[in-house]
């Protein structure tokens, strides 16, 4: 039996093109601070979900941490599923709006979370904060037979020269 040995060079080839990068998720603003918000009503903020990447990017869902936040989603027909997610192509984006919903007074945080298929980040999330307060209106009861008529006099003086007269109103 003969070995037979060639001599083979390295060939080179030059090659050119774009390098594909993974899906790249980001969301701006990246927290949300709703400031004070009237107990039992909404006050509504847009997050932009884009994506800078190569490729798509599939949005698969979106939830609140705790589930129990006061934050909802204003449209929540439109929502991501893993059956119907949204589809974002290199440098689409997708407005996603969220509201602050207090039912008790006090300062609340939570974070929305996107989950998507993007391998650098699958669960990209956005800090939220509100606080809810309440107002209580005055009572007024006045005595004496119903359908009664009332005479009620408030007096505004800002000048701090309030005189006699008007001292004696107050007691």
């Amino acid at each position: 039996s003969t070995l037979l040995c060639q001599r083979i060079e390295p060939i080179r080839i030059r090659l050119s093109g774009m390098a594909v990068m993974p899906g790249s998720l980001s969301a701006s603003p990246s927290a949300l601070d709703y400031g004070l918000v009237k107990e039992q009503t909404l006050f509504s903020q847009t997050v932009i979900v884009s994506h800078k990447g190569n490729g798509d990017v599939r949005v698969t869902g979106l939830r609140f941490e705790p589930a129990d936040a006061p934050f909802v989603f204003d449209d929540d027909e439109t929502l991501p599923t893993a059956d119907n997610p949204w589809i974002l192509r290199s440098n689409d984006f997708r407005g996603l709006d969220v509201s602050f919903a207090p039912t008790i007074n006090g300062a609340k945080t939570a974070a929305l979370v996107i989950e998507s298929t993007d391998a650098d980040n699958s669960e990209l999330r956005v800090d939220l904060l509100g606080h809810g307060y309440h107002t209580t209106l005055d009572d007024f009861e006045q005595g004496g037979v119903l359908g009664g008529k009332a005479d009620l006099l408030f007096v505004v003086d800002n000048s701090g020269s309030m005189g006699d007269k008007q001292t004696k109103l107050g007691q």
